[in-house]
C-alpha cells in the first residue's frame, strides 16, 4: 500500500465558513505546482522529503495548514485487502422519507450509471440487482429487501452484519455532532486520514465480505458515527470487475493493526485561528 502525504491550505473555518487560501500563498502554490491540480487545494506528495520541505515553508512564513494521510492500494493488492470503505453515492434526502427520495432521485442515479446508494440521513444502503447477486453470492448475514421503486428496476434494501468492534481513529483532531443525520446522538470525527480494522474486525470480514460499522474509537473514548459498510478487497475487486461505477473512487482502505501508522499518535496539522 502506497502512503502519500497531503497539505492542504483551503478548509472549513471553527466559525462556519470555507476558509481560502490568500495572495500569501501565491509563491507556496507556485513553488509546488506539480503536486495539485487547478483547484490549488490540496497538494499531494508520494515522497516524505519534499512533503516536509513543503511543511517547512509554510512553518517559516507562518501560514495555515492541514496535513494528512492518503492511502493507495496497488492494483494487484486489492483483491486480498482486508477492509475496506465500500464505496457508494451519497444520497441527500431533502427533508423527505428516505423511500420517498429515492424514489425521487434513483431515475437520475440509474441515469448516471449509480448501483450503490446511501441516504445521508438515514444511514439506508440500497443498491442495483446486479450488485445484491454478487454481494448475496459472496457475503453472509446480509439481510435483503426487495424495493421495485424505479421505472420497473428492481433495487434492495442492504443490511450486513455489524463489526464486533468500532474503527479506531488514532489521531483526531476534533468531534462535532453530525447534523445531517436524523440519527439521535451520532457524531462526525475530523482526522488526519487514518482509519484502522482491529483484527477481531479483519477475521469477521474474512468470514462475512461485508459489514457495517456504527462507532469509532479515540484515544480516549468510544462515540457513535454515521452507519458506513465495510467491506473485504475481494468484494470491492468484484464489483470492479462487472463495471459498478465509481467503486474504487469512493472505496478507501483502512489500516490494519500490523501496519506502522497504525497507532501513531502525531500533531499532524496547523488549525485557523
Amino acid at each position: 500500500m502506497k502512503t502519500n502525504y497531503v497539505i492542504q491550505i483551503s478548509f472549513a473555518h471553527p466559525d462556519g465558513y470555507w476558509w481560502e487560501a490568500g495572495s500569501d500563498y501565491e509563491e507556496f502554490i507556485d513553488r509546488y505546482a506539480a503536486y495539485t491540480d487547478e483547484h490549488t487545494i490540496k497538494f499531494t506528495f508520494p515522497e516524505k522529503p519534499k512533503f516536509f520541505e513543503a511543511l517547512s515553508y509554510l512553518k517559516k512564513q507562518g501560514l495555515r495548514y492541514v496535513r494528512y494521510y492518503d492511502f493507495e492500494l496497488e492494483p494487484d493488492e486489492l483483491d486480498s485487502y482486508p477492509a475496506l470503505r465500500l464505496g457508494l453515492m451519497p444520497l441527500h434526502a431533502m427533508d423527505e422519507p428516505f423511500l420517498s427520495s429515492v424514489k425521487f432521485f434513483v431515475k437520475s442515479f440509474v441515469k448516471d450509471g449509480q448501483e450503490i446508494i446511501k441516504d445521508v440521513e438515514t444511514g439506508q444502503i440500497i443498491v442495483s440487482a446486479r450488485v445484491q447477486e454478487i454481494l448475496e453470492r459472496m457475503t453472509k448475514g446480509v439481510e435483503w429487501t426487495p424495493q421495485p421503486i424505479s421505472a420497473g428496476q428492481k433495487w434492495f434494501w442492504m443490511v450486513p452484519q455489524q463489526l464486533p468492534e468500532p474503527i479506531f481513529i488514532p489521531n483526531p483532531y476534533s468531534i462535532t455532532r453530525y447534523d445531517r443525520s436524523n440519527i439521535p446522538d451520532v457524531y462526525e470525527v475530523d482526522f488526519d486520514g487514518r482509519r484502522v480494522a482491529s483484527d477481531a474486525n479483519v477475521a469477521f470480514l474474512a468470514e462475512v465480505g461485508v459489514a457495517m460499522n456504527y462507532q469509532s474509537q479515540t484515544p480516549t473514548e468510544i462515540i457513535k458515527t454515521d452507519p458506513e459498510a465495510i467491506a473485504t478487497g475481494k468484494i470491492i475487486n468484484a464489483l470492479k470487475s462487472i463495471g459498478v461505477k465509481d467503486i474504487l473512487e469512493y472505496s478507501f482502505p483502512l489500516l490494519t493493526s500490523d501496519h506502522p501508522l497504525s497507532h501513531k499518535k502525531q500533531k499532524m496539522e496547523s488549525k485557523p485561528q
